[in-house]
């Protein structure tokens, strides 16, 4: 009888340690943006099925006002009140670095937080209507709030199309908060050895 009950718990404990996800462990890297504010980025990390994993990624916006455009050695006051030009909007850049962690919730599926921080340029667009300053009457100055930084969190799932295999894609989704903008991400990941 004794050695039935063995035989019966050696069996059944086979049966559940084959149910046991085999553990996942991948470092990963790929292109990631924040559209409308830095669309531009990358991030690395590692993913880690039975313990917290880790990111890094960073993000920038190419837009800027051209030389021809830029007049660095003129204010906001004076486009606007001295001169009287016409305001015709504001460009941001941006470039922000984000830290954070990573936890499967899924063997395909990992969710991602962490912290932000952005730096964030004002530019402002005037129209010089006498056609002297910019590129055809078009030019910029630095804004009022000139420029200022932001602390922020963002959040996401990344989706690893075949997380047990040696090496698979991935697709991210997230948000950022403060300066909001939705964030997405594709890239590859390997086994970590």
């Amino acid at each position: 009888m004794r050695k039935i009950l063995l035989i019966s718990l050696f069996g059944i404990n086979i049966i559940f340690a084959q149910n046991e996800p085999a553990e996942i462990s991948k470092v990963f890297f790929g292109y990631v943006g924040d559209i409308s504010v830095a669309p531009i980025g990358g991030m690395g990390g590692k993913f880690n099925s039975h313990n917290i994993g880790f990111y890094v990624s960073f993000k920038l916006d190419t837009e800027k006002p051209s030389d021809n455009e830029y007049m660095s050695t003129m204010n906001y006051n004076e486009a606007k009140y001295t001169f009287e030009d016409t305001e015709r909007g504001e460009l941001w850049n941006d470039i922000g670095i984000s830290v954070g962690i990573t936890q499967m919730i899924l063997p395909s599926i990992f969710a991602f937080g962490g912290i932000s921080y952005f730096e964030r340029t004002q530019y402002v667009n005037f129209f010089d209507k006498y056609y002297i300053l910019g590129d055809g009457g078009n030019y910029y100055v630095d804004g009022p709030e000139k420029s200022k930084s932001f602390i922020g969190f963002n959040l996401g799932a990344i989706f690893l199309f075949t997380p047990y295999e040696l090496n698979s894609f991935y697709l991210l989704v997230g948000s950022n908060i403060n300066p909001t903008a939705f964030e997405v991400g594709i890239g590859y990941s390997m086994n970590w050895f």
